[in-house]
């Protein structure tokens, strides 16, 4: 059965007698006013029921906002050993280090490993490595050159949201890599 809200009731009822005002009678109605109405009162209750799942839609959007955003100390790198372990050639999930797309998190952070973030002022990147342990809600862009690292900084309360994971095949993670290293540019 059915559960309807008492204003929509009410509004029916208004609605029904309206249109009998109309017809020339309160009391009767002609089968195809009363079809209309019934009509017009279902369109409407699918109208609340689309905007109450609306409703729970942008709650649950904002929740996953309010948990997977985070506010980081931003810094940029190159894949230089001076800056780097011994392995220059690959990042801690194994992965060839891509300017302009990987990143490295600090290791409170290491869950994001392998998943995409949005970082303001710079769009999306890849998490593929891991910062020094002495840093903590921090990330760490690699771009190609020494001078670019400099002119970005050390900057403070970066907005960067969390993103779903990428396509788990090495053919799709590279397809991704390529659209938005050619697309996105910081």
């Amino acid at each position: 059965m059915t559960r309807h809200p008492l204003p929509a009731i009410i509004f029916m009822l208004v609605q029904f007698y309206a249109m009998a005002a109309m017809a020339g009678s309160s009391t009767e109605m002609t089968a195809g006013a009363e079809s209309e109405i019934i009509c017009i009162y279902e369109q409407k209750l699918e109208l609340q029921k689309a905007q109450e799942e609306i409703l729970i839609l942008k709650a649950i959007l904002d929740a996953y906002h309010k948990a997977n955003t985070h506010y980081l100390r931003l810094s940029a790198y190159t894949a230089r050993k001076e800056e780097c372990n011994d392995d220059i050639e690959n990042t801690a999930i194994m992965q060839r280090p891509k300017p302009g797309w990987t990143v490295a998190v600090s290791r409170d952070l290491r869950g994001w490993l392998g998943k995409r973030v949005y970082i303001e002022g710079f769009g999306i990147r890849m998490v593929s490595d891991l910062m020094n342990s002495r840093y903590t809600k921090a990330i760490d862009i690699l771009v190609p050159e020494v001078d670019e690292a400099l002119k970005i900084g050390v900057r403070e309360n970066v907005f960067v949201t969390l993103i779903e994971p990428l396509a788990q095949n090495e053919k799709g993670i590279n397809q991704e890599c390529m659209h938005f290293t050619s697309h996105s540019e910081p």
